[in-house]
């Protein structure tokens, strides 16, 4: 009989695992751009370094018989291999092209959750100064906040390497955390907790359809990810900042309002509930962490002139709407970082 040693999975990594059905759509990515002189044998020992110091890169999350929630089981370590892709003969455009066929091949591969590691890698070499490094995660493992701690720490683990350094301090582990997140909800004081969120029923709100929205009868209702990127000119971002700022209010929430305020529009129904990210990372020590920390709450109720002026809203996270992050690394640092930020929606 096979024993299998693990840990509980945190209530945040239930919700995508019974939500995600082996769809590879429940996924993160980062696109590192390396400009410089790249020492490969150096990366890859930096990547081995930050799989050793975060124990979710090197988990695996198993089944026994019978049951429908697994376990996570962390390996003491793990290798680091890529796929390399070498674009250096291909012209600008074909590479662009290229670039987004990868990215997009990428999406669509389903992640072995019974091995470790979870991450997949994919080095792209442009030019010989020039370098892309793919990381894909699951949201089981990764949010994106999680993106950015990771970016940061490829960076001062590749500089450590090249100067024959080591990176000695100590972050906190996921299952640190996950432990403490089901203890949570086991405490006695959640029951008020527990009992505020059963009472809203938003079952109702469920069959709300957007205008020409595809209804194909008897089609398997299944999630697939697309993006529509939208470029705020400089005047226009000056504008909304200062209305966020009159009613001060940050600027996630003032585009929250209008999003909601547009589904009203579209809708013609003030009532919607809106999924909405909350990063959790509220304590000093878990802010270099890496896991599936994110929270998912309901922003729910009215859309009026209320919620659009005071933006009183409710914060959330979803595993399943996942951007891809792209960063510049200039070695041995990190000079800066490049986002693209998608709005998803389903098909």
């Amino acid at each position: 009989m096979q024993t299998i040693n693990g840990f509980r999975i945190s209530p945040q990594q239930k919700y995508l695992w019974l939500l995600q059905q082996d769809s590879p759509a429940y996924r993160i990515q980062s696109a590192i751009l390396i400009e410089g002189s790249l020492q490969t044998d150096n990366l890859k020992k930096a990547l081995e370094k930050v799989s050793d110091r975060h124990e979710i890169i090197r988990t695996s999350f198993q089944r026994k018989a019978g049951l429908k929630i697994p376990i996570q089981v962390i390996s003491e370590h793990s290798s680091v291999s890529w796929n390399w892709v070498n674009l250096s003969e291909v012209n600008p455009q074909e590479q662009e092209a290229k670039l987004e066929e990868i990215f997009q091949q990428e999406k669509s591969v389903l992640f072995n959750f019974d091995r470790n590691p979870v991450w997949h890698l994919s080095l792209i070499t442009l030019s010989s100064e020039r370098h892309i490094l793919l990381v894909s995660l699951p949201a089981l493992c990764a949010d994106s906040r999680t993106l950015k701690n990771l970016v940061q720490e490829i960076s001062q683990c590749y500089a450590a390497c090249l100067h024959g350094e080591e990176i000695t301090d100590e972050v906190v582990q996921y299952i640190q955390f996950s432990e403490w997140q089901n203890e949570l909800l086991e405490d006695e004081e959640a029951a008020e907790g527990k009992e505020y969120w059963t009472g809203h029923n938003y079952s109702a709100l469920a069959s709300l359809r957007l205008p020409f929205e595809n209804r194909l009868i008897n089609a398997p209702a299944q999630f697939t990810p697309q993006s529509f990127e939208v470029k705020l000119e400089l005047a226009l971002l000056v504008q909304v900042e200062a209305i966020a700022r009159q009613y001060n209010t940050s600027l996630s929430t003032f585009l929250l309002a209008c999003w909601k305020i547009l589904l009203w529009r579209l809708i013609g129904q003030s009532e919607i509930a809106v999924g909405v990210a909350f990063d959790g990372r509220k304590y000093e020590e878990t802010r270099a962490s890496a896991g599936a920390v994110c929270q998912i709450f309901t922003a729910a109720g009215p859309t009026n002139r209320k919620l659009f002026l005071r933006g009183n809203l409710a914060a959330n996270s979803a595993g399943r709407t996942r951007s891809i992050q792209v960063s510049r690394i200039f070695l041995p640092r990190i000079s800066r970082q490049l986002f693209r930020l998608s709005i998803w929606f389903r098909v």
